[in-house]
């Protein structure tokens, strides 16, 4: 089995929550896969927020954080990553 280095490079970056001091920790838990686009989106933006402050704002030029990323993820490698885990090439749980 493989897994997409893109989706899991996202993934990893949510390790910027705990280290740009957001101070919260992971609910635990299992996602489902249709529900973690979204999620993941959330969390990246909150960690951009935590991590920049006021002037990730400037970098946003009035555009919805989550609901861009979220759209990127989503038209990123997000699709192969569900392909391949439909086909048992990868392995999500």
């Amino acid at each position: 089995m493989h897994k997409p280095s893109g989706i899991l490079a996202g993934i990893a970056s949510l390790g910027l929550v705990a280290t740009c001091g957001s101070g919260g920790g992971g609910g635990g838990g299992s996602i489902p896969l249709d529900e973690l686009p979204p999620r993941l989106a959330q969390a990246l933006c909150t960690a951009y927020q935590n991590c920049y402050g006021p002037i990730f704002e400037l970098f946003l030029g009035g555009t919805d954080c989550v609901a861009v990323t979220e759209q990127r993820i989503r038209n990123g490698t997000f699709p192969m990553l569900a392909g391949e885990i439909a086909l048992g090439m990868v392995a999500y749980d």
